[in-house]
């Protein structure tokens, strides 16, 4: 093997080192791409050659001279990057493993860690080039279905939402065992919404009452029957009155109750409220409903319940299954009825749910002044989106003018047996090889993928020191294959100095 021999030995090893800062500024040159991913360049030897006339030493071993090196792989570093916060919703980050999946503009599918995403005029979820984020929408039945197959993510921008119709009513209440007959009335309210999304104030009214002075009710439950037969003078302890008042609705016809206002054959309240419904409540010694509950609207001409002369009351269906008292009304704006099986409103009493099982009520009749707070019902009007978020699972959840929030898509991801084998095509896309395996497709915190994390975007994972110890590294290969070229240069001058 003669001097030229070297000349190409020292070829090899500037081109390799050449390759090497290649890779290197392009890691630099990328420090601040959201989500790339940086690389690093391995060598290897080239094939060697045998030296003299034999193969091998007279020890055996064998004499060869390699010929340089050549480039073995240029390996893709995956590890986890640092999370930059944003403003932006729709900025996203992988914690973890995994890939977005997009349809690409020219066609196809790819996958990025790179998180920066807009909302565009469609709705669509786009990267900067325009390449559509998929993911799992929200259907027609307010289904996010990921068994279905992924599709371009379609947010619904300006979308309104309907109102949803109070179907039920719940809040806990103290009425004041110490109060006097003449001086027990208590008055608290709950906020509906019809089928329209119209609010309607609803007003609740408790007051003891007396044996003597109730009128005939229509039983809905099996009462408690006092003990011993009463005289209209008598007093049936721990029994209070209600009644549900509403301003915009279409009551029954009542007969009036002694000491309440009247106005056209109906209770009334101010000079705007009507009652809608009413009921008696009846708590043991302890303060505790005692699980009767007489509660009417409609017919007022059954048998006292607090008569035992008379015959039982009739049973009715307006109880659900857990003993709660349910409401019919009408309301008068145009809105739908609502009435038993069709959206009537459940006042929730007991939550420990269907009988027989231990009822847990929520009003109470103790020595201290009468009060009610947890007051909540499952309503809403009519609301635009005007706010979204993403969690950890990968769910864009959408916030309301109406105060309800719920999912609006879900963002699917990316996985693959091996990453290294993934094809970089430019704007932060990686195409899946023969190499890297196909994708397989699901949603974030699901058989290895990792979290999404909302307003954030992943840095590059490049590090600087590390890119900087490669480059002088680099610098000196380079350096020390060049004085090979400028030595073998001196020796082949020596060796053409011979013939002078």
């Amino acid at each position: 093997m003669g001097i030229a021999g070297a000349f190409y030995t020292a070829l090899s090893g500037l081109s390799v080192n050449s390759a090497s800062l290649t890779v290197i500024g392009n890691n630099l040159a990328n420090l601040n791409t959201i989500g790339f991913k940086g690389s690093s360049t391995t060598f290897q030897d080239l094939f060697s050659t045998t030296l003299g006339a034999s193969a091998y030493q007279g020890n055996g071993n064998p004499s060869q001279v390699g010929l340089g090196a050549t480039v073995g792989a240029v390996n893709q570093n995956f590890g986890q990057s640092t999370f930059q916060s944003t403003s932006n919703p729709t900025d996203m980050a992988i914690q973890g493993a995994g890939f977005f999946y997009m349809s690409l503009v020219n066609g196809g599918f790819g996958h990025t860690r790179a998180g920066n995403f807009t909302v565009n005029q469609f709705g669509f979820v786009v990267d900067p080039s325009g390449n559509k984020l998929q993911g799992y929408n929200r259907d027609s039945r307010g289904v996010i279905d990921t068994t279905m197959g992924s599709t371009d993510i379609q947010l619904p921008v300006g979308a309104t939402i309907p109102a949803k119709a109070t179907e039920a009513i719940s809040f806990t209440t103290n009425l004041d065992a110490s109060a006097s007959l003449l001086n027990s009335r208590y008055t608290t309210s709950v906020q509906t919404y019809d089928s329209l999304g119209t609010r309607h104030n609803l007003l609740i009214t408790y007051e003891k009452v007396t044996y003597g002075t109730h009128p005939d009710w229509g039983a809905a439950a099996t009462p408690v029957l006092p003990p011993a037969p009463l005289t209209n003078n008598d007093v049936v302890p721990n029994v209070w009155r209600y009644f549900i008042w509403s301003p915009d609705s279409n009551p029954k016809t009542m007969p009036p109750p002694e000491g309440w206002q009247t106005g056209g054959g109906t209770y009334t309240f101010g000079t705007d409220y009507e009652v809608l419904a009413q009921g008696l409540i009846g708590f043991d010694t302890g303060g505790l409903m005692d699980g009767n509950i007489i509660h009417e609207y409609d017919n007022f001409v059954t048998p006292d319940p607090y008569d035992p002369i008379g015959p039982p009351p009739i049973p009715s269906n307006r109880f659900d299954a857990a003993g709660n008292p349910v409401i019919e009304v009408t309301w008068n704006n145009g809105s739908a009825s609502q009435i038993i099986g069709d959206g009537a409103i459940t006042w929730t009493l007991n939550t420990a749910g269907p009988l027989p099982e231990t009822p847990n009520y929520l009003l109470t009749q103790t020595d201290g002044p009468s009060g009610t707070s947890n007051t909540s019902q499952n309503g809403y009007g009519a609301g635009t989106i005007k706010g979204l978020t993403v969690d950890q699972n990968g769910f864009i959840i959408g916030t309301f003018t109406n105060g309800q929030t719920y999912a609006v898509a879900r963002v699917a991801m990316s996985i693959f047996t091996n990453n290294h084998g993934l094809e970089k095509v430019g704007e932060n896309i990686w195409k899946e090889t023969i190499a890297s395996g196909p994708a397989s497709i699901g949603t974030a915190n699901d058989v290895g993928r990792g979290a999404v994390l909302g307003s954030h975007y992943e840095m590059s994972n490049v590090d600087v020191a590390d890119e900087f110890t490669r480059l002088i590294i680099t610098q000196r290969g380079y350096q020390a294959n060049s004085r090979i070229v400028t030595t073998s240069d001196e020796m082949m001058q020596e060796t053409l100095s011979l013939k002078r």
